[in-house]
This record gives C-alpha cells, structure tokens and sequence, in this order.
C-alpha cells in the first residue's frame, strides 16, 4: 500500500500489517498517488507528477497545469491518468507517460472535486462543494451525480467496489464513511466523528487493499482499516 504524506513530503509503501517496506524524503507536498505497475505522486507543491518504482527509485516526472491538484485515478483508458484539480473545478485526462493533456471533465459540473475513482471506463468524482458523487463516461459526459448535500457534507475520497457495484465516500466533516450503490442508493455508513475504536477525524482518503478491506487515511497521519464484505465492519 503506498502512502503520501504532504505535511512531511514522504511517500511510503507499508504492508497490510502497518510495517514499512520504504520510505522517500522531500516531495513537493504530495497529496495522492496513483498505483499501476509504478506509483504516480501527485506533487501539489511543484505541480507536477513523480514516477517511482516499486523500489523507491524516481523514474521521471512531469508538470500538470493545474491550480490545485487534489486526486488522481488510473484510466480511464489504458495509458490515461485522471486528476482532480480543486481550483478550476474539474478533473483532467493526460497521459502516464508524458503528461500531455488530453481532455478537461467537469467543466460547469464539479464545485470542488476531490477523491477519484475509476471502473470500466467510468470516472467517479467526489464533490466536496456539492456534497454529491459524479460519475463521467471516458470521454467526460456526465452520465449521473449520486448522494446530496442532506447526506455528505464535505465528501473528499472515494473508492470503487465495482465487484459489488458500490462506493464508499469518506466524509471529512462528518467522519463516516458512506456506501452508496452505483444507482444512488444508500447501502449503509460507518464510523463517525471521534477517537474511539471504529470512529474517524477527518478521513481524507479511502483505498481498496487486498484481503477485502477498506484503508482509510486521516488528516492526523493514521490509517486505519475495515472489512469490506456485504456489509463494513472495523479491523480488530
């Protein structure tokens, strides 16, 4: 699992259990990153996307013309990465290799987009101005916008379960983490704003990890984890 922090400028790849397998120094802020078989950091202090390998060695990097870059999500066609990009209020598609921009999403849609997810050639983005979920076709046509401002406040990251046709949304204000199916309907919520065991401050993003778990990340620098079945439960 790679992790960023942009408080301290590091990139990290830790193992389900918490252990450390390495660690980078000195990013520029680095606010997301996308995993393929190399991991695409989001720089938002340089503006630009690093390339490492699954060894910490720096491939490559390249600049994004963006104002705020926020998320970042593989696809949604091979060869593509999609990044959020909070000051303009859109999202944009350029390539992995380069950079090069390709198309703009979002335009007039997106207030604040935040976390991004991507499935079968579908691009969700999480809202945080409009507390709601859009869901774009590849070529940037909005195909629905599920969730609303009476259910997510402040939505920042975002996970697909395509297996199980669901998102989970992490709510930054309110703490929970919210499933919603792919039609817009509302699977159920977990943990809320607090200290105690299951409870979150502040979840920034949300990941899928292998064994069928949910990682969720804090603006406080935690992980924590969830069983992601048919229904979430904390990790013990």
């Amino acid at each position: 699992m790679a992790v960023v922090d942009g408080a301290n400028g590091t990139l990290q790849l830790i193992t389900g259990s918490g252990a450390m397998l390495w660690r980078v120094d000195g990013l520029a802020t680095p606010v997301a990153v996308a995993c393929l078989d190399d991991l695409y950091v989001v720089e938002r202090g340089a503006s630009r996307i690093s390339v490492w390998d699954t060894t910490g060695k720096l491939l490559r990097s390249f600049p994004i013309d963006t104002v705020l870059p926020n998320g970042i999500g593989a696809g949604p066609n091979h060869g593509e990465l999609t990044v959020t990009d909070t000051g303009r209020g859109r999202a944009i598609v350029i390539a992995s290799s380069t950079g090069q921009f390709l198309r703009a999403i979002g335009n007039g849609v997106l207030a604040s987009p935040a976390g991004v997810a991507i499935s079968n050639g579908r691009i969700a983005i999480a809202d945080a101005g409009l507390g709601r979920v859009a869901i774009f076709d590849a070529n940037g046509t909005l195909l629905q916008t599920i969730g609303d401002s009476t259910l997510l406040v402040r939505p920042q990251g975002l996970a697909w379960d395509a297996a199980n046709t669901r998102l989970v949304v992490s709510d930054s204000f309110s703490g929970e983490l919210v499933v919603l199916g792919e039609e817009g309907t509302v699977r159920g919520s977990l943990a809320g704003f607090g200290t105690a065991a299951g409870q979150l401050i502040n979840p920034i993003d949300v990941a899928l990890v292998p064994g069928g778990l949910l990682a969720v990340t804090t603006a406080g620098g935690t992980i924590s984890e969830f069983h992601l079945f048919n229904s979430l439960a904390p990790v013990a």
